[in-house]
């Protein structure tokens, strides 16, 4: 008898070693076994940071910055507040060999017999109580004056002394008395002087805030005649013509004016120095007889022309250092100058050569002045002494000490008998060698 097969059908075979599914769900095959094997890093040196860009060290050290700024700004203002403070006549403004500001320089101790001078803090010794007369020292003035001195100038007959400075004061004095003539004018910062051929009459030239020019009669309360300038058109220097009619005026920018000296109106004008723009001025001084102008430079040179429209210009080359002051002879003979270098010079000015260099100051030589009619020659610097030099033989004559500042102007009187100078508040009278 035949067994009915079965309808179900036979099981499926599994592969050896792995076990019958507890579920009706199969699970997926296993995954086998992947091994990872983990090695140390090997440590090496960091790469280097890039540098630091503008912006980022402008953003670390803007604190930094802003204190600096902040400190300089302050440092500056408290600086020019002292510079500005030393004098009454510091400097108002600065010049070199190549620029020059347009406005007026009133250097180092204020301007001095020609010019400018260094700036040099003035010694309030001056106000302390008299002292004996130095040695050969003849008369002093000191009361009267209340600020800086840097303008003495005798009358052409010798008898009287003209003496101005920075706070506007100009005061005439009788030499052998010491007494005051006439009445104390009253002007501006007074630069330049000048009398006229008879000593009734002197020119004023001033400058800063009150570029003019006056006229005054020593019995008069009033200018004769007055004139002033615009902006930029600062008198450095003024003179009467040799016959007195014409009053002649010189612009810091090299301009020379003329005027009619009985009523003051301007007559004409031409450019006197076309170098100024190049080489920019610090020393002015007209020939006695005004025929002829010079003028020292910042750079050293000094130039001499003759004043009229198309003069014939000279150029006079020796100091390594701006000039502070200028003086001609009587004679138009001679030229001498004085300068930072601490020399002062005598020059031939038909041979242009530089006859005598007279060395002994302690520092630069701020004022010069030649005698009318003796070979002598006469500075005052720095270091405070006032020189007498013979100009035949180069040698130094005599030494006059006494002032407690630096001496910022000189004259000789027209018989060579005395010197005057001045220093700070200090007018003082010396005796020349004989």
């Amino acid at each position: 008898m035949s067994t009915p097969q079965s309808t179900n059908p036979a099981p499926e075979k599994k592969p050896s070693g792995v076990a019958p599914a507890d579920t009706a769900v199969a699970r997926p095959a296993a995954v086998p076994d992947v091994r990872v094997e983990r090695f140390p890093l090997k440590k090496g040196p960091k790469p280097a940071a890039p540098p630091p860009t503008a912006p980022t060290l402008l953003r670390r050290f803007r604190p930094v910055l802003i204190g600096v700024g902040v400190a300089a700004f302050v440092l500056v203002g408290f600086g020019a507040a002292a510079l500005s403070g030393i004098t009454k006549s510091s400097v108002r403004d600065w010049s070199t060999q190549d620029f020059a500001e347009l406005k007026p320089l009133k250097p180092p101790g204020g301007p001095v017999a020609g010019g400018m001078g260094l700036d040099v803090p003035p010694d309030d010794k001056d106000d302390e109580a008299p002292e004996p007369l130095r040695d050969g020292e003849v008369r002093r003035w000191r009361k009267d004056h209340h600020s800086a001195l840097f303008r003495v100038l005798f009358s052409p007959d010798g008898r009287s002394l003209l003496c101005g400075g920075d706070n506007g004061l100009v005061r005439l004095y009788d030499v052998e008395t010491g007494g005051l003539v006439g009445a104390t004018v009253q002007s501006h910062y007074v630069v330049s002087l000048a009398f006229s051929a008879d000593g009734k009459s002197a020119l004023l030239g001033s400058e800063g805030d009150a570029r003019e020019v006056r006229l005054w009669d020593w019995t008069a309360p009033e200018p004769r005649w007055r004139d002033s300038f615009p902006e930029f058109q600062d008198v450095v220097a003024v003179a009467f013509s040799a016959d007195g009619k014409q009053v002649f005026c010189l612009h810091r920018l090299g301009n020379l004016g003329l005027h009619d000296a009985g009523s003051g109106e301007r007559t004409g004008e031409f450019s006197a120095f076309d170098v100024v723009p190049l080489k920019p001025i610090s020393a002015f001084a007209f020939a006695p007889d005004a025929r002829r102008l010079a003028l020292g430079t910042y750079s050293g040179d000094v130039y001499l022309r003759e004043v009229k429209p198309e003069g014939e210009e000279t150029v006079f080359r020796g100091h390594f250092a701006p000039v502070w002051d200028v003086a001609l002879s009587a004679d138009s003979r001679s030229l001498m100058s004085g300068g930072d270098d601490g020399t002062a010079r005598i020059w031939d000015i038909n041979t242009r050569e530089n006859r005598f260099i007279f060395k002994g100051h302690d520092g630069p030589i701020l004022a010069v002045a030649l005698s009318p009619d003796r070979p002598l020659a006469v500075t005052g610097g720095v270091d405070k002494t006032v020189r007498v030099w013979d100009t035949t033989t180069g040698k130094e004559l005599r030494r006059f000490d006494g002032h407690t500042a630096p001496v910022r102007g000189v004259a000789v009187s027209p018989d060579g008998r005395y010197a005057a100078s001045a220093s700070h508040k200090t007018v003082r009278l010396w005796r020349l060698p004989p």
